[in-house]
């Protein structure tokens, strides 16, 4: 794989890593419901949505490969976020 598609492969894992994160913690209260009618679809349709939505454009980057160190940093953003928010917060 280019060096380029690989950038810009890393810099859109963490992208979406931050835009996940915030929005699981805006949505958090619906997706925790006390009701588990509503709370299951809740989170079943967020999951299904962010990760139609991550393929859909790494897609556009790099065809739809998937590798490990995209994945990673994703999840690493999403605690990078998680971590400066809650310090925020308080």
């Amino acid at each position: 794989m280019k060096l380029d598609i690989q950038i810009i492969t890393l810099l859109y894992s963490f992208l979406f890593g931050i835009f996940y994160e915030l929005s699981y913690l805006f949505l958090r209260k619906y997706l925790y419901y006390k009701k588990k009618y509503i709370s299951y679809p809740l989170t079943l349709f967020f999951t299904l949505l962010f990760s139609f939505l991550y393929y859909l454009v790494l897609e556009r980057a790099n065809h739809g490969i998937l590798h490990p160190y995209s994945i990673g940093l994703t999840f690493i953003s999403c605690i990078l976020t998680y971590s400066l928010f809650t310090k925020l917060r308080k």
